[in-house]
């Protein structure tokens, strides 16, 4: 309710669905909708990644089809493959319930409660009261890092921390079968979240936790543990198959595994002491840097650093106090998790250059671990308030335990450090261009939070001080964070643009790509639209090597396309662009219609979805072949198409003409006419897993044109069928299935012996 209340009650969205209104198309309908300034910037992944894959794999679901294939970006992509749509993952398929902006609004809500419902069964676990556990809860389902990454699968999966963590305690402590299931449910919904890598951090810190659990039981029982732990994560990677297969499957066809292997995990993950030293202040003042929704200095000295482990500072004190007066063990596993958090988090040396030697984590962003540090700090407030309520009024003199009254000390202290802070940045956010009032108002909010725990443990006791703690941890965050996503109302998300109905309805597919900054990717996607430009997480590695051919790739953004008489740009089946109204329409292109500020192109030269060339060029080495088809005008003339063995040769193909019928997204047929045998060129990437058959009978596939399909048609009138299934989610789905018709026949065997049993007690 303090975050997301709002939307839920109004029915409008708790996203970022203003965004795409920052360029044409949508640009003159702002006022139409009810949106203003752009209201976080730093949020552009969501609209340009999250939301248009919400609306593939919801495409996918309400066609009938598995979610593996989304046409909407590039020339189509892997959908489920690319980890992060988090195809399979069971809130999102709840959220399929309620149209798709409502369903975002509810997912964020779902990411807020299982963060909190699992540190609170945590603290619980830990023998912490109820109430402590609510404000344990509290601080970690409102800490930085989850308020900021919300709407990406990293925050999907980091949820899920604690009820791994729990799993782990039962495992050790409990040595049951049940214990087993829940470690198994928790690594089950961590996995299907969606972010691999945050998976791994998740099972780093359960495997950490453990080692501090088994000191405690000084290893009593630890081989029926053991095999436990490992039964549950073998359950989980089994009945995930169906997700994880084909992400292991896609990830050695991408341009992000080969830069991640051959150049990310050579370089030292340590920054120079001086950033290090930057990185670590923002961890204590977190405006230090601005704050995107409400004041952001462009261009900024340095990238503030996302993986903050900021929880509040009303919790700080409460952790700092539940660090000294918790009787619980769990106490020192926490403090190690903040301090490794904070250090990862700021890269610094040598603790981020150690972690990076060991395998995997040389190829992951550490800094994420930062979260960790969130962790520790939000279980330590928990048992914070625990213990403060187990000694009651710490200002009493005459109490028994008068240790306790160090609570006020500690938050007074806390208070004191962070104004210190402040005052040290002070100057330094004046000069980045942060005004005067801006600091004062978030500097207040930092300093004076601590001073009221003080205030609350020196004039109140027990239930009703804990109450009060709790309140100001919520009340705090909202304060601070609450309005990291804008709430808008739901007509505003992705209206209809009268631009786009002069596109032909049916019909043999096309593709089509903005010019400059229009209709910014993937913003195609939520209006069933096929562009050739995209950003996504994993990109082929084939089709990242041609883009310089017809693009300009922008960093880790999107790649943006100025010149629209590339050649490749027709081979890729661009039918029909979306221009600036003040750019000359290119040679070979035709202006159809026209909007405010943004015209429609249609391209005169587009070849079809698939075509016969005239000329093909086989057995051509990677370089030569790049090269080449730089220069080249016309692709109808000629394609090059890569053989097993290179014997560079070019001939006459075909002639023939073919016709394109989309069945699916993942399906095409191909009717082809055919004067003489030859290569008919397909322009769809080519992931491994596409199928093709000449008239029911297999035929093999070929790389035409370094990145797409290229399929020999013989002679005479035939029908091509291709279809996108991979190997690994056929694989994937026998393995998931068969685990859980095992798990679901155990269930119902341990079930009737329960009811068996039931019966002859009674």
């Amino acid at each position: 309710m303090a975050f997301t209340g709002k939307a839920l009650l109004t029915g409008r969205v708790y996203a970022p669905i203003d965004l795409p209104y920052a360029s044409e198309p949508l640009w003159w309908m702002k006022e139409q909708y009810g949106i203003g300034r752009m209201h976080n910037p730093l949020l552009s992944d969501v609209y340009s990644h999250n939301m248009p894959w919400k609306y593939a794999v919801r495409a996918a679901y309400r066609s009938g089809e598995a979610p593996l294939w989304n046409p909407g970006i590039f020339a189509g992509d892997v959908l489920a493959a690319a980890a992060q749509p988090a195809a399979f993952d069971p809130l999102l398929l709840l959220s399929l319930l309620v149209p798709l902006p409502n369903s975002l609004t509810f997912l964020a809500t779902m990411t807020f409660f299982i963060a909190g419902l699992g540190m609170f069964a945590l603290l619980r676990d830990l023998r912490a009261r109820s109430l402590a556990s609510l404000g344990g809860a509290a601080a970690w389902m409102f800490s930085m890092f989850i308020a900021f990454w919300l709407e990406w699968a990293l925050a999907g999966t980091i949820v899920w921390l604690p009820f791994v963590i729990l799993g782990v305690r039962r495992v050790i402590h409990e040595r049951s079968l049940r214990a087993a299931g829940l470690l198994a449910v928790g690594f089950v919904m961590m996995l299907l979240a969606g972010h691999p890598e945050t998976a791994l951090h998740v099972v780093a810190t359960g495997m950490a936790w453990a080692a501090a659990e088994l000191i405690g039981v000084r290893g009593k029982g630890f081989v029926r543990a053991a095999l436990l732990a490992i039964g549950a994560g073998a359950v989980a990677l089994c009945v995930c198959a169906i997700y994880l297969l084909p992400v292991w499957e896609a990830l050695p066809q991408t341009y992000e595994h080969a830069m991640r292997e051959q150049f990310y995990a050579t370089l030292d993950k340590s920054v120079p002491m001086p950033l290090a030293i930057a990185r670590l202040e923002a961890q204590l003042v977190p405006f230090v840097f601005g704050s995107p929704e409400h004041e952001w200095p462009e261009p900024l000295p340095a990238l503030p650093p996302l993986e903050s482990a900021y929880c509040g500072s009303a919790a700080l004190a409460l952790a700092m106090f539940g660090l000294w007066r918790s009787p619980s063990r769990a106490k020192w596993a926490a403090l190690v998790f903040i301090i490794g958090g904070v250090m990862l988090a700021a890269e610094m040396s040598p603790l981020a250059d150690l972690v990076s030697k060991l395998p995997l984590f040389d190829i992951s962003k550490n800094e994420r671990f930062g979260v960790v540090g969130a962790f520790g700090i939000a279980l330590l407030a928990g048992l914070g308030l625990d213990a403060m309520w187990r000694t009651g009024n710490p200002a009493c003199p005459d109490r028994r335990d008068r240790l306790s009254s160090t609570l006020p000390i500690i938050a007074i202290a806390v208070a004191i450090v962070l104004a210190i802070a402040c005052a040290n940045a002070w100057e330094r956010m004046r000069a980045i261009g942060l005004s005067e009032e801006f600091v004062q108002r978030h500097a207040a909010i930092l300093i004076v939070a601590p001073i009221l725990v003080a205030v609350i443990a020196l004039t109140t006791r027990g239930r009703v001080a804990c109450a009060l703690l709790v309140l100001l941890f919520v009340a705090q965050r909202t304060i601070e964070s609450a309005d990291l996503y804008p709430t808008l109302p739901a007509r505003a998300f992705y209206p209809p643009i009268p631009l786009l109905e002069e596109l032909p309805k049916g019909g043999e597919p096309f593709r089509i790509v903005g010019q400059h900054a229009a209709l910014i990717p993937n913003t195609a996607t939520l209006y069933g639209l096929e562009d050739v430009r995209g950003y996504q997480a994993l990109k082929l590695l084939r089709w990242f090597e041609t883009m310089p051919i017809w693009s300009y790739q922008q960093g880790v953004w999107w790649n943006r396309v100025d010149d629209l008489t590339e050649p490749f740009l027709s081979m890729l089946n661009v039918r029909y662009a979306l221009a600036p109204h003040d750019v000359a329409v290119a040679p070979g292109w035709r202006q159809l219609a026209q909007q405010h500020g943004t015209k429609l192109l249609e391209n005169t030269r587009v070849l079809g979805r698939a075509y016969v060339p005239r000329r093909v060029r086989i057995g051509y080495d990677k370089k030569t072949v790049l090269e080449d088809m730089a220069k080249e005008t016309d692709f109808a003339e000629r394609s090059w198409i890569e053989a097993r063995r290179p014997a560079p040769s070019e001939e006459s193909n075909g002639p023939g003409r073919v016709r394109v019928e989309r069945k699916r997204s993942a399906e095409l047929l191909i009717h082809a006419s055919m004067q003489g045998g030859g290569w008919v060129v397909i322009s769809q990437t080519a992931w491994n897993g596409w199928r093709a058959s000449v008239d029911g009978t297999p035929a093999p596939l070929r790389y035409a044109n370094h990145t797409v399909l290229g399929v020999y048609v013989p002679q005479g009138e035939h029908v091509v069928r291709l279809v996108y299934r991979p190997r690994g989610f056929v694989i994937g789905a026998w393995v998931s299935g068969c685990t859980l018709v095992v798990l679901l026949g155990f269930a119902v065997a341990r079930f009737r012996g329960f009811a068996v049993r039931h019966r002859v007690t009674a």
